[in-house]
């Protein structure tokens, strides 16, 4: 009988994600929480907390799909509310 077993984090708000993921170069990516400035039209916003994977191999990053989304998402509120820095969650 074999087992796999998959690593996982929870964010502040109880959401489970995987701790590490596979990236394009083949290399395994660890999930890191890092500040990341996203833009919406000409105006700039930092993002603290982040969860992005980070690969050991290339040194690419890169966010999973429900979370660049909601970057998007919180970069647009944001830039309404006139906020130049906000917490991801």
């Amino acid at each position: 009988m074999s087992y796999s077993v998959a690593t996982i984090g929870k964010d502040s708000e109880g959401l489970m994600r995987k701790s590490r993921a596979k990236c394009e170069c083949g290399s395994s990516a660890e999930l890191q929480y890092k500040a990341k400035l996203g833009r919406f039209g000409i105006h700039k916003v930092t993002v603290f907390n982040v969860p992005v994977y980070s690969c050991n191999g290339c040194g690419n990053s890169f966010m999973n799909g429900s979370d660049a989304k909601k970057f998007a998402k919180r970069i647009e509120d944001a830039v309404k509310s006139n906020l130049i820095e906000i917490n991801f969650d």
